[in-house]
């Protein structure tokens, strides 16, 4: 998994920095606007990416795209106050300040998207294995009941 975090997210990163670096550039628009929509493209493309490659979520965009959304908040308000803080006040270029925001962006992402966001899609994906081991059929005998039954067959039958 950690290797397809690093290729998603490493492409996301590279959108990122060739998106916002360009239209800073060419386009001269504002360094916040050239990051923030780099970051909106970044953003869309580590989504799919993580929810279809990474992780192997289900369908569930409701659950996972309202948590995504807010870490991709969060990495607006990172971007806004590294921009600010490296461009704005003249200490470093816009290319090394883009380039710091896609590797704090990319330090804090793997765990949030991990732990926060996808992390339904991991424990899913375990409970497969727990769920075909509670089907083992394992010999029973209920005290009364004279017969013996195996412990999927009570599972499956209520109790009385």
């Amino acid at each position: 998994m950690a290797t397809r975090y690093a290729v998603v997210g490493g492409l996301a990163g590279l959108l990122y920095l060739t998106l916002s670096i360009a239209l800073e550039r060419t386009i001269r628009i504002g360094p916040q606007a050239a990051s923030a929509l780099g970051l909106t493209a970044a953003s869309l493309f580590a989504y799919v990416g993580h929810h279809t490659v990474t992780f192997s979520a289900d369908g569930r965009h409701g659950h996972y795209a309202p948590r995504f959304i807010a870490l991709a908040l969060a990495a607006y308000a990172v971007s806004f106050l590294l921009i600010r803080l490296l461009v704005e006040t003249h200490a470093t270029s816009y290319a090394v300040a883009a380039l710091t925001v896609a590797a704090a962006n990319a330090a804090v992402s793997y765990g949030c998207n991990r732990v926060l966001i996808f992390r339904p899609a991991l424990q899913d994906r375990g409970s497969v294995h727990s769920r075909s081991a509670a089907h083992v059929s394992i010999p029973c005998v209920k005290p009364g009941d004279g017969g013996t039954t195996t412990l999927a067959d009570r599972e499956e039958r209520p109790q009385r």
